[in-house]
C-alpha cells in the first residue's frame, strides 16, 4: 500500500465529525466538550474544571431559591391577613387594658 493510501486511512480513522462536535457543544459547550473532542485538552479541561467548581454554588442557590419557596407563599397571604393581624392584636390590647383598670 503506497503512502498516500496510508494517509488517506490514516485521516479516515482519525477525523472529527462537525455534527459531533456541535452536538458536544450543544450539550456539553460550558464543560468543553467539544474542546476536548477536537484534541483542544488545555482548555477543554480547564473548562471543565471551571464548571465543576462552579456548579457548587448554582446548586446551592438553587436548591436555597426552592426551600424559600414556603416563605415566599407565608409572606404573600400575609400581605392580604396584615391588615387582621394589627386589628386583632390592637382589640387585644384594648381588651387588656380595659380588663386592667379599675372602674
Amino acid at each position: 500500500m503506497s503512502d498516500s493510501n496510508q494517509d488517506i486511512m490514516r485521516y479516515d480513522a482519525n477525523k472529527k465529525s462537525l455534527l459531533i462536535a456541535y452536538l458536544l457543544w450543544f450539550f456539553f459547550g460550558v464543560a468543553g466538550g467539544h474542546r476536548l473532542y477536537i484534541g483542544s485538552k488545555k482548555i477543554g479541561i480547564a473548562m471543565l474544571v471551571y464548571t465543576l467548581i462552579t456548579i457548587i454554588p448554582v446548586i446551592l442557590t438553587v436548591v436555597a431559591l426552592i426551600l424559600w419557596i414556603p416563605q415566599v407563599i407565608i409572606c404573600l397571604i400575609d400581605l392580604f391577613k396584615l391588615p387582621s393581624f394589627v386589628r386583632g392584636f390592637n382589640n387585644n390590647l384594648i381588651d387588656k387594658i380595659e380588663s386592667q383598670t379599675p372602674i
